[in-house]
């Protein structure tokens, strides 16, 4: 591949990933997280996970301390948030090209890298922000270096894999090890390198891993194992500590404690991939059932001329979280990288020997369909009212059509892949989320709330109904809840943030109130087709009130 092109692309999808730093947060899921960080920040406590008043139990800290450190730095904004996640991002896309270049070569690394970078799900991760980004990337990064130490036994590899391993638990749990364990494993059994087993550094990685998570550890233990009176999820005399290292992940495969999502749908990730890695899922699947076929016929016998470690790890974390009761769709983004190796893997070695134009023909359509749909949001779901994203929308074309004159097959399946990614991302971070987050009522009415003359002190929700963590996020403050039955014997004035159901307890309990500001307000991170048709959107629209209340 031209190195001018990949230049010219990396600087496209540099725009593309600086853009989202400025998108407004979505509720619930990053407003949520942003808001936890933001109690960290308001009150100086950064032992306590608190949501809404609220001890908070299901995720470690790392992600927080690091948004919380940034509010420091930038002030409370959407880009201090997002930013931590977009370094570790670039931490992750390097460690791909790493990984890549030490199992393959570095012309496979940098396009396992640009893979991974211009894939859909790994995007989003960045635009609305959740642990994703830190996950995936400490995860890669670790079994990067692992698989270095196997090879060179240094103290560096060794040091730099805890550290990745730390950051990877810290964020999200014993997945952010177990993954990495399981690549390494995987990685020695193939290779059937039993001698490195019993090398004794081995035995001060999990002392160094233990060393490094001890603060998110200690902070579990004082908040929770201290206080055995407190009550989450309903119950008491909860261990943290015993939950971050073994519950959490069983809860998850059992479903109980966080619903039944996706049961019964024992292929929801395989079709969750299709749009997860656009546009590479084809290619990717493609690649997956080579490898397969091709293991299968040499019986798993070990060769030089082929890596086992992104093809077996994929298929075993993707039959574990297959099994689980609870599914969500971002539980594929710790795979994305190494699927990036895999079709990059495939793509430098099978293709280039072999050009396939049924590939080619595949990528067209893809594209042609994704050019469809994106024409359909800016036509039809929300109209273009920015023209001055049309320029930035045809270079992507330009660039292609400018390289693939004097290139090779093989190269237009990878460039022509490339530049349909980077055309839809820029579509949609430059109009398509602005438009999106309109009907979104938090940030809009926090800005209203900072100009009009209303006490924040005096500011609550009602307790029990709508709630907007994208409220408290932009309005840089933690509003308290207030029950209707404590609100009926105030005698000052006081301010309701509510929904159309908070409004009307307000009305059967018979308490006075003015609207002071109303916005449309919608979940737009997960958008209906009734939504997205402008013919019906009004019907899913409701209100989000400031109400005042005086006696």
């Amino acid at each position: 591949m031209s190195k001018n092109f990949y230049r010219l692309a990396g600087a496209l999808l540099g725009v593309v990933y600086l853009r989202g730093l400025f998108i407004p947060l979505m509720d619930n899921d990053a407003a949520h997280h942003a808001n936890i960080a933001l109690h960290m920040f308001c009150t100086g406590d950064y032992v306590s996970l608190i949501d809404q008043g609220r001890d908070y139990l299901d995720k470690p800290h790392l992600h927080f301390w690091l948004a919380a450190l940034s509010y420091h730095i930038f002030g409370v904004n959407s880009f201090a948030y997002k930013f931590p996640s977009l370094l570790f991002s670039i931490l992750g896309i390097y460690a791909t090209y790493r990984l890549g270049k030490l199992l393959y070569s570095k012309e496979t690394g940098r396009l396992a890298a640009f893979i991974l970078a211009t894939s859909f799900s790994f995007i989003l991760a960045n635009h609305d922000v959740r642990m994703d980004a830190i996950l995936t990337s400490s995860v890669i990064f670790s079994i990067w270096q692992l698989i270095a130490f196997t090879k060179t036994l240094r103290w560096k590899n060794l040091m730099l894999a805890s550290i990745g391993l730390a950051c990877g638990f810290s964020t999200k749990g014993m997945i952010g090890v177990v993954m990495p364990g399981i690549a390494v494993a995987t990685h020695i059994l193939y290779e059937r390198n039993w001698t490195i087993l019993y090398h004794w550094k081995w035995m001060l990685l999990p002392v160094f891993v233990l060393m490094l998570i001890g603060p998110v550890l200690y902070c579990y233990y004082l908040q929770f194992d201290l206080h055995p009176e407190k009550f989450v999820r309903g119950h008491a005399a909860i261990s943290g500590v015993r939950f971050i290292l073994w519950s959490q992940n069983i809860e998850r495969l059992e479903g109980e404690k966080f619903g039944a999502v996706a049961q019964g749908d024992p292929f929801f990730f395989l079709h969750t991939f299709l749009w997860a890695f656009i546009p590479w899922s084809l290619l990717t699947i493609a690649a997956y059932w080579k490898r397969l076929k091709k293991f299968i016929r040499k019986r798993f016998r070990y060769s030089s001329q082929r890596e086992f470690i992104t093809f077996g790890t994929i298929t075993i974390i993707f039959i574990i979280i297959s099994a689980s009761n609870f599914k969500l769709p971002h539980y594929l983004n710790i795979l994305l990288p190494l699927f990036s190796i895999l079709l990059a893997g495939y793509l430098t070695s099978t293709l280039r020997r072999r050009p396939q134009r049924d590939f080619f023909i595949t990528q067209i359509i893809q594209a042609g369909l994704l050019l469809i749909g994106m024409i359909a949001l800016t036509l039809w779901v929300f109209p273009l009212q920015n023209f001055l994203v049309i320029p930035l929308l045809l270079l992507p074309g330009i660039l292609y059509f400018h390289f693939q004159q004097e290139a090779t097959l093989q190269q237009r399946v990878v460039m022509l892949s490339i530049c349909t990614a980077l055309f839809c991302n820029t579509l949609l971070s430059f109009h398509f989320y602005p438009q999106l987050l309109t009907h979104q009522a938090g940030k809009t009415l926090a800005e209203d709330i900072l100009q009009l003359p209303i006490d924040r002190n005096k500011l609550y929700y009602l307790q029990d109904y709508e709630h907007s963590n994208s409220l408290d996020f932009y309005s840089a403050s933690l509003i308290a809840d207030i029950s209707a039955q404590k609100l009926s014997t105030i005698r000052q004035p006081v301010w309701i943030c509510t929904g159309v159901n908070g409004k009307a307890e307000l009305d059967r309990c018979h308490i006075p109130y003015t609207i002071t500001r109303q916005v449309y307000n919608y979940r737009v991170s997960k958008p209906k087709g009734s939504f997205l048709d402008p013919d019906s959107r009004a019907s899913q629209l409701k209100h989000f009130y400031v109400l005042a209340i005086s006696r």
